[in-house]
């Protein structure tokens, strides 16, 4: 194959694009397939610098996993360079990491890299929105007193320990998103936008900053089981076995109910408490 159609190849299928390299490395073969014709797993293991063998196809089908090694000879043979190749290396160890604490430090690197490289500016502040607990907090606080308040009111009435430095970075990053504003003679900053934050154009964008920001709630809500008295938390868990069909139906409920609480907030008059709902659902088994 000539190199002019993988560097076109590797231009319509972007690595940043995925969260999975297996993913990658399919869309890769199947747009190959669509513009050369025949075309086989044995070409796309030589067109990639191994030799004629089917390893691919096993990688691909989660049969088999991709060295380190074969990851430096698949970003040489594609050409990748700088961000890509660092991200491409990057996904493989985080989608070959055993334990936990080394997929979620190779998971830091991919987001950093998504957010340095996002598809537009809008969603690399979107993606720096979400990377820290304390920046929707504060941005509620805003918009409940339409002020921010002051550090010793902070330190009285939040559970969560907020610093200094942290309200700071906050408030210069809603700025700069249009989400409140500040008069430069009184100081004074006030909501600009009650929209939520949605990100736009680059879906693994948006799945990167919903990991992010849910492992942060997680770690807020650790903290709460602790902090927070019980008359002013809600803690329930429950082992469930469920067809595929109450699988779905109970997804629905939680998401009716999501919907149902931003509806009830919208209808509240007085605002007198922030708080954090989050709702954890989720498979224990593989589906077959």
């Amino acid at each position: 194959m000539s190199q002019k159609l993988l560097a076109l190849a590797c231009q319509k299928i972007q690595v940043m694009q995925f969260l999975d390299y297996r993913d990658y490395l399919r869309s890769l073969f199947l747009y190959l397939k669509s513009r050369e014709s025949p075309y086989s797993y044995l070409i796309f293991a030589e067109d990639l610098g191994f030799s004629r063998t089917n390893v691919l196809r096993l990688v691909i089908s989660a049969k088999r996993k991709l060295s380190d090694g074969s990851a430096q000879i698949i970003v040489k043979a594609l050409n990748l360079k700088r961000a890509e190749r660092r991200y491409f290396i990057a996904l493989v160890k985080y989608n070959n990491a055993v334990s936990q604490e080394r997929q979620e430090q190779f998971f830091e690197e991919l987001s950093l890299l998504k957010m340095e490289n996002a598809s537009s500016e809008g969603d690399k502040k979107r993606m720096e929105y979400y990377s820290e607990w304390y920046f929707p907090l504060v941005r509620e606080l805003i918009r409940a007193q339409n002020d921010l308040p002051t550090q010793d009111w902070l330190q009285s009435n939040l559970y969560a320990k907020i610093f200094p430095e942290q309200v700071r970075k906050a408030t210069e990053l809603l700025n700069r998103l249009g989400l409140v504003s500040t008069d430069q003679l009184t100081g004074k900053i006030s909501s600009s936008s009650d929209e939520p934050m949605v990100l736009i154009g680059d879906q693994t964008a948006g799945e990167i900053s919903l990991i992010k920001y849910h492992q942060e709630m997680m770690t807020l809500a650790h903290q709460a089981l602790v902090q927070v008295p019980h008359q002013e938390r809600e803690f329930n868990a429950l082992t469930l076995t469920l067809s595929q069909e109450g699988f779905h139906a109970l997804q629905e409920k939680i998401q009716n109910l999501c919907a149902e609480a931003l509806q009830l907030e919208n209808q509240q008059m007085q605002k007198e408490s922030l708080v954090q709902l989050n709702i954890q659902f989720f498979s224990l088994t593989k589906r077959n």
